[in-house]
């Protein structure tokens, strides 16, 4: 069997051995026993004055440790030393089967392994409370508190800092959690801090996101961090507002939105410095904007020319609908010079009976009323219609007048002839 003990070696023998004296001026050890007991082995190591002694036992059955012996108390601090085929305890008498080292701390306040540097007192350790696994760095002396990190290729991935932030890519993160990176020479930097996360780069350009004001989300940006944009608890939506009142809620002193086709055409919805409401062609496109619904014939189109048509797509006027319109009131203004009120003017010269009658008769229709066919192709000017059938009215009552003179004149022509011939 293989003994890892170099003094085991050196006390090689094969019966008891007692010496005393050793070193007795410095009172280090008052005498050391090797004792050979069948398959045992040990070395007694005995301190002078105490009755203590460092036993190193050692047997064919596997069975092997190093023991500190004061009294009728026993410690062992390593068992089964024998390598490679067993394992190693420290403070356990029962190494983990499945491990090479087993460290069992006296206690859940003492780490069970510890790592001291040999240039300022500073040290790490290694144990388990009965709750959860600890690393931990700490210091002797004046040694002072360190960060704690983690690196392969010896380089530092991963750091926390005294005051428990952890930077990933920094060894001095600012925030909970800061995560570093450099592309094409910007460093960029996300900073994860209480209720806020912070995003930045080496030229200065930051904005973040927090959470205050009663849940509100607000996303904030620029040298200032003006806020830009908030979501409430309410899961409103405010743009330029830190209380949206509706799910989409815009405040500016020139609102607007942009709806772009990608490579195509762009409409501008804003309000205008005099309160308008405004949809905008953004690219002078050529194509209509529609208002649509499910329906086909609910369309509305505006044309580039300023023609809206509701139910056609190609209006030739200003208003074109292809349906029915419904209204209680229909104003139309006319030019005062167009109505016909010089009908009644002294120097108009009033179509006779006759004329109108050969007129009529020749082309189915009044006198400067269009026809069925010409309506048909072009329509019929409601308004110009008014004038021209109040032209015809007035007409009409110029010739009742005439009528009724000529009446009166014939019944007075017949009265004096009834008095002529009663005589």
């Amino acid at each position: 069997m293989k003994r890892i003990i170099v003094a085991i070696l050196l006390l090689a023998v094969n019966q008891n051995v007692f010496s005393q004296g050793i070193d007795n001026t410095n009172k280090n050890i008052y005498g050391y026993n090797r004792i050979i007991t069948g398959t045992s082995d040990w070395l007694d190591i005995q301190l002078s004055g105490a009755g203590s002694t460092f036993k190193i036992h050692d047997n064919t059955n596997g069975v092997n440790w190093v023991r500190w012996t004061a009294g009728s108390t026993h410690t062992e601090f390593l068992t089964n030393v024998v390598l490679p085929s067993s394992q190693i305890g420290i403070g356990t008498t029962s190494p983990y089967l499945h491990s090479r080292l087993h460290i069992k701390a006296p206690s859940t306040n003492n780490w069970g392994i510890v790592a001291e540097s040999n240039a300022n007192d500073r040290i790490i350790g290694f144990g388990h409370d009965g709750t959860a696994g600890v690393i931990a760095t700490s210091y002797l002396g004046s040694g002072g508190y360190s960060p704690l990190q983690f690196r392969t290729s010896n380089i530092t991935r991963m750091t926390v800092a005294v005051d428990g932030n952890v930077g990933i890519g920094t060894t001095t993160p600012t925030g909970q959690l800061h995560l570093s990176y450099s592309n094409n020479g910007i460093n960029y930097n996300q900073i994860l801090d209480g209720n806020k996360i912070q995003f930045d780069r080496s030229n200065n350009e930051a904005s973040y996101i927090d959470k205050k004001d009663n849940g509100s989300l607000h996303f904030r940006m620029g040298s200032a961090f003006s806020t830009k944009m908030t979501i409430n608890n309410s899961g409103n939506v405010g743009i330029g507002t830190t209380s949206p009142s509706k799910l989409l809620h815009v405040s500016s002193a020139a609102p607007s939105f942009l709806l772009e086709r990608t490579g195509s055409v762009s409409w501008e919805t804003r309000i205008d410095n005099n309160g308008r409401f405004i949809i905008q062609d953004a690219t002078n496109a050529t194509e209509p904007l529609k208002i649509e619904a499910l329906t086909p014939t609910a369309t509305i189109y505006t044309k580039s020319n300023g023609n809206v048509g509701i139910g056609t797509a190609d209006p030739k006027s200003k208003l074109a609908v292809d349906g029915t319109i419904k209204a209680t009131k229909v104003e139309v203004m006319a030019d005062v010079n167009s109505v016909p009120d010089y009908v009644f003017e002294e120097d108009y010269e009033l179509r006779t009976l006759q004329e109108t009658k050969a007129y009529i008769e020749a082309n189915k229709h009044l006198p400067e009323i269009p026809s069925a066919a010409e309506i048909g192709k072009d329509g019929m000017d409601l308004g110009d219609m008014n004038l021209r059938l109040l032209k015809k009215i007035e007409e009409l009552t110029l010739y009742q007048i005439q009528m009724m003179e000529e009446m009166s004149k014939m019944k007075k022509e017949l009265e004096e002839m009834k008095n002529v011939s009663s005589k």
